[in-house]
């Protein structure tokens, strides 16, 4: 029932913000140092802003690309190396978080939930980029320049991890 599906997505998107509640709780908490931040905490907190800022310079470029440009392929800024610059970002701002809690876990389940906190977000920004990849190939799958991109670029920009099969690029 949609009540199932609600508490689910619900308790997953709790998971997610977990390290922030855990990082909260041991600046309050406090009592053995376990609130400070160290090296991995300041820097997840580092990558937090990098996504943030990312995701953010990647959606203005798009709404002003596509302000002038409704049918186009949106090519410019970020765009021109990344497939998916804003779920990058995105992605970017969540293994920040994740990160910045990491010293303040005192126990195993702390650790269990951020993980599947931040699995789950993964799963959801994998299937929302193969879905836009999908929706992109069907609106652009003859422009020429979009296909060599394609062949190109990945999420990861100019560094594919993963190989598109060759259907899917050609269709």
């Amino acid at each position: 029932s949609k009540l199932g599906v609600w508490m689910c997505c619900g308790a997953f998107y709790a998971a997610m913000a977990a390290p922030c509640c855990y990082r909260l709780q041991a600046g309050l908490d406090d009592k053995n140092g376990s609130g400070k931040w160290g090296f991995i905490g300041k820097y997840g907190i580092f990558m937090q802003f990098i996504g943030l800022i990312f995701e953010s310079a990647a959606d203005a470029q798009k709404a002003t690309f596509k302000a002038g440009n409704r049918d186009a392929w949106c090519n410019v800024g970020l765009w021109k190396f990344f497939s998916h610059p804003n779920y990058l970002g995105e992605v970017t701002f969540w293994i920040g978080t994740f990160m910045g809690g990491i010293g303040c876990y005192t126990a195993s389940y702390q650790y269990l939930i951020s993980i599947i906190g931040l699995v789950f977000i993964a799963c959801v920004l994998k299937s929302a980029t193969d879905s836009l990849s999908a929706q992109e190939l069907r609106r652009y799958g003859k422009n020429e320049d979009y296909l060599e991109f394609r062949r190109q670029r990945g999420f990861l920009g100019p560094f594919k991890l993963i190989r598109q099969p060759e259907k899917q690029i050609l269709l």
